[in-house]
């Protein structure tokens, strides 16, 4: 199953739709302001959070968190900057990582 991301440039608010390859909405992106950290919420069709994404505002190393429950399940990291890919390096808890990229022109 594929899932099309489309990050806003200008956006009010930090809430989106994720798309599944039918165009059908998938997960809503719930984000949280006026917090002391960026937080995000996925959520499925129906408003049940799944999992929490956390990132610190004021961080050495560019670092996300997610959580299910207020339980760690995984730290996303930036692995290397480039023009027209991010990429990035997933470790589970578990100790597993995974290597996740995108292209930013698609």
């Amino acid at each position: 199953m594929k899932y099309l991301v489309r990050d806003k440039i200008f956006a009010i608010g930090d809430d989106y739709w994720i798309e599944d390859e039918n165009g059908r909405h998938a997960f809503l992106v719930d984000g949280k302001a006026l917090r002391l950290r960026d937080t995000l919420e996925l959520k499925d069709r129906d408003g049940r959070v799944l999992v929490t994404l956390r990132e610190k505002f004021f961080s050495l190393r560019d670092a996300m968190t997610i959580e299910r429950d207020e339980q760690p399940l995984a730290t996303v990291r930036r692995k290397r900057l480039s023009l027209l890919r991010n990429h990035y390096r997933v470790t589970l808890v578990d100790g597993t990582e995974l290597d996740v990229s995108g292209r930013i022109l698609d």
